[in-house]
Formats: C-alpha cells, structure tokens, sequence
C-alpha cells in the first residue's frame, strides 16, 4: 500500500535529528519485519491489506483491496521510535496529518515508482495515487541506495504508520529496521 510500505521505507531519514541521537548519512538499513497492526473504522467498504515480508529474502508480497482510489484525500501519521537497549523511545519522531500525494511528489518519487511497477495489475500513471479495485504487490525489494534520503537514525528503529480517510483509519503497517554507518 503506497503510504505504509513507502512510508515505512523512507520516512526514517526525513527528520530533524533529536539532541543526543546518532543520525547521518544513509548506511545499511537491515529491514527485520513488517507487520500490520489493528485498524477499527466505521466504513461500510473496508479495504484490506496483506502483506508478507521475508526477513531472509527481504521480500514483500502481498494481496490489497481498494474501494476506493488511494490518492491526496488519504493521510497519515507517522512514528518513529528508537530502541534505547532497555526500552523503545517514543516517537522521537512523529508526522501527522500529511497528505499522501503530497509527500510522494515532494521526496519519493523514485521509490513510488519501485513500488508501482512491483503492483499487478500494472497501473499505467506513475504519478502519485492508486485506482480503486484489487492488486497484488510482487517482490517488492528495495535498498538503501535507492531510497534517495539524505539521513538516517542509527540503532534499531520502529515504525507505525497509520492511514486515515478523512477520520477513520484504514491501514496500520509497523516495521522494525537496523540501521547502520557503512
């Protein structure tokens, strides 16, 4: 799903460092797992997502559901925790309310455009947004290099990332990566 998978690959570099963390340039990030998480909505068309991710091959694949487009009516909040060897630091980052288009066009288009091509069926704009109806996502893979973001913390980091349409939420994803120096 183009805001949790990107998001989730992407957002642990655009950050304004906090005071005392360990962030620069983009080294290896080891994602170790990619899971999704509870999502409550009063939507009488619910869209689904499936995901598999192996740690070993570091592919995703997965089954999503769409009744309607995914496109710049579509937010999210964002959360990024950092492990401190005793306990996750809470949202040492946070994004809220951006809009997913927004974001897209603005920082990720190359991966947005990984990510697309990885969709069947094909979807013939590689501009931001998704029509409504049923695609499976095929070995997603993407690297570090790839990802075109200028930073990143190091440590073990989590994210959730919660999709909204309008109040209610229709995706969570949550991923943990290692994040290293090269």
């Amino acid at each position: 799903m183009e805001s949790s998978l990107l998001l989730l690959l992407t957002l642990f570099g655009y950050a304004n460092a906090v005071p005392g963390s360990d962030i620069g340039p983009i080294g290896k990030i080891d994602l170790l797992r990619v899971d999704p998480c509870p999502v409550k909505n009063n939507l009488k068309e619910k869209p689904t997502m499936l995901v598999n991710f192996s740690p070993k091959s570091k592919l995703m694949n997965g089954n999503l559901s769409l009744p309607f487009p995914l496109d710049n009516t579509i937010t999210t909040r964002t959360y990024l925790h950092q492990w401190t060897g005793s306990e996750w630091k809470k949202k040492v980052q946070k994004w809220e309310n951006g809009k997913v288009c927004d974001y897209v066009n603005q920082y990720i288009q190359k991966l947005y455009k990984i990510f697309v091509d990885a969709l069947e069926p094909k979807i013939k704009s590689k501009t931001c947004g998704i029509k409504k109806g049923n695609y499976k996502l095929v070995n997603l893979q993407t690297t570090a290099k790839q990802l075109g973001i200028p930073s990143i913390y190091y440590g073990r980091l989590k994210m959730e990332i919660h999709v909204f349409k309008g109040k209610d939420e229709i995706f969570c994803i949550e991923g943990e990566a290692d994040s290293k120096r090269n």
